[in-house]
C-alpha cells in the first residue's frame, strides 16, 4: 500500500529459558490505511536476550473472524488471501545471542480481500527444555488493514454490579465489530453522585476488534473513602506470597511517594523452612515536589542501617521480603556485597528461580530474598543506582557468630 501509515507500535516478549533472558518482536501490531490493490512493507526486529543463538523460520498466515472469535488459517487457504501475497526478505534467521535481526515483510491487498489481518509468525526451530518438558519459543506480530471508513460497532446492554462489602462497583458491555473495518474500543465508567455530579471514573481496557469479532469491556470502581470514613476488605487468603496494597484514588503517583502503600505476606500452607525474617520496602521521598526523588531509602528513613546495622547470625537462613514501591523512577535495586541469594519471585513459589547478588525490581514489583552468611563481619548492601546510594539507599548487615 503506497499511502499506508503505521500507527501503532507494541512490543512483545516471551522468556525463552529459566533464569535468562526474553526473546522480542517488534513491532507486535502495525495499523495501516490505504486501498486494495496497494503494498505495504513493514520491517520486522527479532531481539534475542537470551545466552545462546536462536533460529526462526517465517511464514504468513491469515486471521480470520469465526463465531466472534479470531482463527488464524494457512496462507492461500481462503479467497483474497493477504497472506498468499507475503514476501519476507529472508525465509529463515538466527539471531545471536544478545543481538537483533531484522527482516522485511511485503504484502498486498487482493481486490477481493474480506478479511483485514495477517500474522508475520516467527517459528522458533531451537528445542528448549523446561524441566522434563520440550518447546520451541515463536513470536508473531500482527498487520491490519483499514480500507474504507465503514467503522461501527454494536452494543449490547450494560451489565451493572452494585458495590456491596465483598466487591467493588463493576460494569460490563458486550460489543462487535459490525463495520468492515478494524477498530479499537475504548471507554471509561463515569460515576455519577446523588448530587449529580461525577463521583468517579474508571477507564475500560481497550480492545482492539477486526470486523466481526466480538469482546466484552468491562471495568471496577472502587469508590473512595471520605476523610473520616472506614472500609473493610475481605479476600482469601491465596495465592502465598508476597503481596503489596497501596492507595489507588488521584493523584496516585504523590499519595504513593508520599507512603499511603504497605505489605502483607500470604504463608504457604506447608509453611517455609525456618529463618530470621525482615522486611524490606524499598522508597523515595519527593522532597521538594517537583516529581523527582530527593531521597531514597529502604524502610524509609535513609541511611538507617548504615547506623543502626541489621543484625544476622552466621550459619543461620535470612529471608528478605522485597518490596519496591518507588515513585517517579522506573526500576530500584539490592545489591549485596560479598553474598549471593536465591531469588523467590513474589513469593508464589518454594523453588528459586536464579542466584544472583543483585535484583532489579520494577514498582510494585516483589520478591522473595534468602541467603546465609557465611562469615562474621559487615555487609554492605544497597540500591545498584549509584544515585540511590547516594542519597540514602544504603545500609550493612553486621553478621555474627553465635556464643554459647
Amino acid at each position: 500500500m503506497k499511502n499506508m501509515i503505521v500507527t501503532l507500535t507494541l512490543c512483545f516478549a516471551a522468556p525463552a529459558f529459566a533464569g535468562d533472558g526474553a526473546v522480542s518482536l517488534s513491532p507486535a501490531v502495525v495499523m495501516l490505511r490505504g486501498q486494495a490493490g496497494e503494498s505495504a512493507t513493514q520491517t520486522l526486529v527479532m531481539r534475542n536476550g537470551t545466552s545462546r543463538p536462536m533460529s526462526f523460520e517465517l511464514a504468513a498466515q491469515d486471521v480470520v473472524i469465526q463465531g466472534g472469535r479470531r482463527l488464524m488459517v494457512p496462507a492461500g487457504s481462503i479467497a483474497g488471501s493477504i497472506a498468499a501475497t507475503a514476501v519476507f526478505s529472508a525465509p529463515r534467521i538466527t539471531v545471536p545471542a544478545g543481538e537483533s535481526t531484522a527482516v522485511r515483510m511485503t504484502v498486498t491487498v487482493p481486490s477481493n480481500a474480506s478479511q483485514r489481518a495477517v500474522v508475520a509468525l516467527f517459528r522458533g526451530t531451537d528445542k528448549i527444555m523446561r524441566g522434563n518438558a520440550t518447546s520451541t519459543a515463536s513470536l508473531g506480530a500482527l498487520m491490519t488493514f483499514a480500507l474504507t471508513d465503514n467503522v461501527a460497532m454494536t452494543t449490547q446492554p450494560l451489565v451493572v454490579r452494585t458495590q456491596s462489602a465483598t466487591s467493588n462497583l463493576a460494569v460490563k458491555q458486550a460489543c462487535v465489530n459490525s463495520g468492515s473495518e478494524p477498530l479499537v474500543a475504548r471507554g471509561m465508567l463515569a460515576v455519577i453522585g446523588a448530587d449529580g455530579r461525577l463521583a468517579g471514573k474508571a477507564p475500560l481496557a481497550p480492545k482492539r476488534l477486526l470486523p466481526g469479532e466480538r469482546a466484552e469491556l468491562g471495568a471496577e470502581y472502587a469508590g473512595e473513602i471520605p476523610p473520616g470514613g472506614r472500609t473493610t476488605y475481605e479476600f482469601e487468603a491465596q495465592p502465598p506470597g508476597l503481596h503489596l496494597y497501596h492507595c489507588h484514588v488521584r493523584p496516585l503517583a504523590e499519595h504513593i511517594a508520599k507512603g499511603l502503600y504497605g505489605a502483607f505476606i500470604i504463608d504457604p500452607a506447608s509453611g517455609r523452612e525456618a529463618a530470621d525474617e525482615l522486611v524490606m520496602v524499598m522508597n523515595a521521598f519527593d522532597t521538594n515536589f517537583d516529581a523527582d526523588n530527593e531521597v531514597y531509602a529502604v524502610n524509609t528513613i535513609a541511611n538507617a542501617y548504615l547506623n543502626e546495622p541489621i543484625s544476622v547470625v552466621v550459619g543461620r537462613p535470612t529471608r528478605i521480603y522485597l518490596i519496591n514501591v518507588t515513585e517517579f523512577d522506573l526500576v530500584n535495586s539490592l545489591h549485596i556485597h560479598g553474598m549471593f541469594f536465591d531469588v523467590f519471585r513474589t513469593g508464589t513459589s518454594l523453588t528459586s528461580s536464579e542466584k544472583t547478588d543483585t535484583l532489579m525490581l520494577c514498582q510494585g514489583e516483589r520478591a522473595v530474598v534468602e541467603t546465609t552468611f557465611r562469615y562474621p563481619g559487615d555487609f554492605m548492601f544497597h540500591a545498584h543506582q549509584s544515585e540511590f546510594a547516594e542519597l540514602g539507599w544504603m545500609g550493612l548487615f553486621e553478621a555474627a557468630e553465635v556464643t554459647t
